[in-house]
C-alpha cells in the first residue's frame, strides 16, 4: 500500500517537537538492552512533559467549524500548525457537548433531547448496532457534512471516541469534560506523530507508543480544574474550552 497521501505532520515547532520526542522515546525503547525473545519490553515511560507541546496545537482562535447543537461560537481558524491541521478547541467542544448529552439521553431513555436533534429513541434501539448508534449521534452533533480537512476528520474521531466511552455507562459532567480534553490531546499527538509510529517496524513498539501517548494525555487532562458544569451541551462545551485555555495559560510556556 502506498503512503504518498499520508499526512506526515505539520511544520510548526510544536508538531516538530512532538515528533522529536517520540523518536527519542522509540530509540531509547529499542535500545540493545531490550530482550529479543518475545519482542521488546518497554521499561521507560514517556514523560508527559515531553509531549506537552500538544497543548500549543490547540492555541488557535476560539472558533473553528460548526460548533454543533450544544452551542458555542463557531468561526474559521485553528491551531498554529504552519501548514498542518488548523485546530481549535471550539471545533471539538461544541459537538462534544452535544454528543455527550445525546449519548446520555439514549442511555437514560430520554426522548426529548434526542428528538430535538432529529433522532428517535425507538429507532436507535431497534438498530441493535452500537456502531450505527454512535454514527448517528456523531452526525447529529456536528450538524454538517465532513469537509475533508485534517482538523475536521480529527474532531470527528475525537467525538466518536467520546460517544463510545459515554455509551458504556452514565458519566458525570466533570468526567466528560476531562475525557474530552484527554481525547483532544491524544488524538492531536497521534495525528502529528502517526507517520513516525508507522515507520517503526516492530508492532510491540508501535502499540507501546500509542499506549504511552494516551497515558500522557490522561495525565495532562488531570491538570486543570473543572468548575461547576452541568449535563447540558453548552455547559460541557464551555468547560472543555476553559480547560484547554487554562492548560495553555498555566503550562503553555513549559511545553
Amino acid at each position: 500500500m502506498g503512503t504518498s497521501g499520508v499526512y506526515k505532520g505539520g511544520g510548526g515547532a510544536a508538531a516538530a517537537g512532538l515528533r522529536d520526542a517520540l523518536s527519542d522515546w522509540l530509540d531509547s525503547a529499542s535500545a540493545p538492552s531490550a530482550p529479543a525473545a518475545g519482542g521488546p519490553t518497554i521499561d521507560g515511560r514517556l514523560d508527559p512533559k515531553r509531549v506537552g507541546g500538544a497543548l500549543r496545537l490547540w492555541s488557535g482562535p476560539s472558533g473553528g467549524g460548526r460548533s454543533g447543537r450544544a452551542g458555542g461560537s463557531g468561526s474559521s481558524g485553528g491551531g498554529r500548525s504552519s501548514g498542518g491541521a488548523q485546530r481549535s478547541a471550539a471545533r471539538v467542544a461544541g459537538p462534544a457537548g452535544s454528543a455527550a448529552t445525546l449519548s446520555t439521553a439514549y442511555l437514560r431513555g430520554e426522548r426529548a433531547p434526542l428528538e430535538a436533534a432529529g433522532l428517535d429513541l425507538d429507532e436507535l434501539r431497534a438498530l441493535d448496532d452500537p456502531l450505527e448508534v454512535r454514527r448517528r449521534i456523531v452526525e447529529a452533533a456536528f450538524e454538517s457534512e465532513p469537509d475533508s480537512t485534517i482538523a475536521d476528520g480529527e474532531a470527528r474521531l475525537i467525538v466518536a471516541d467520546l460517544v463510545t466511552w459515554t455509551l458504556e455507562t452514565p458519566r458525570d459532567p466533570a468526567q466528560i469534560v476531562r475525557h474530552t480534553v484527554e481525547l483532544m490531546i491524544a488524538r492531536s499527538i497521534l495525528t502529528e506523530v502517526g507517520d513516525r509510529i508507522r515507520q517503526e517496524p516492530r508492532a510491540a513498539l508501535r502499540r507501546s507508543a500509542e499506549d504511552e501517548i494516551r497515558l500522557a494525555a490522561k495525565a495532562w487532562a488531570m491538570r486543570f480544574d473543572v468548575a461547576a458544569v452541568t449535563l447540558d451541551g453548552p455547559s460541557i462545551s464551555a468547560a472543555v474550552q476553559t480547560g484547554v485555555t487554562d492548560l495553555l495559560a498555566i503550562y503553555g510556556d513549559e511545553s
